[in-house]
């Protein structure tokens, strides 16, 4: 499934904020849920067919979505999956405000940020997810 970007109110159908049964309810589809680590403070739910993570806040309302790099997520019809680091953050730079870390490349201002490990050892690392986030949601 063809997911779009729109910046700082979510993915296709699904918008931050939305509830858990909200998610289900749009996509059709029951979730595994699990825990992502010893920090999360609510379930993380895998769609696994849709190559879709959905993270939620204590209330659990949707905070983030998140994509493995075969998934397919575009912004103004510019695929962000599957990029290299130097294509992503031109994808990106849209708003001319990309930000690049030791392993990460995003837009605050989109709120999106793709996920490179050993980026800062190897420019041409792989791109493992893509995550599209809330205003906020790093902090």
């Amino acid at each position: 499934m063809r997911f779009d970007l729109y910046p700082r109110i979510g993915v296709g159908p699904l918008n931050f904020g939305l509830s858990r049964s909200e998610i289900e309810s749009v996509l059709g589809i029951k979730p595994h849920s699990f825990l992502r680590n010893q920090f999360s403070q609510s379930m993380t739910d895998h769609f696994e067919m849709l190559r879709l993570f959905v993270y939620y806040d204590k209330f659990d309302c949707a905070e983030a979505f998140e994509f493995p790099a075969d998934a397919d997520l575009e912004l103004k019809n510019v695929q962000l999956c599957g990029l290299s680091a130097q294509a992503f953050a031109r994808a990106v730079e849209l708003d001319s405000a990309f930000e690049v870390s030791e392993d990460s490349v995003g837009s605050e201002r989109l709120c999106v940020s793709a996920y490179y490990p050993g980026l800062s050892k190897d420019q041409s690392a792989p791109q493992q997810s893509v995550i599209v986030y809330k205003p906020g949601y790093f902090n």
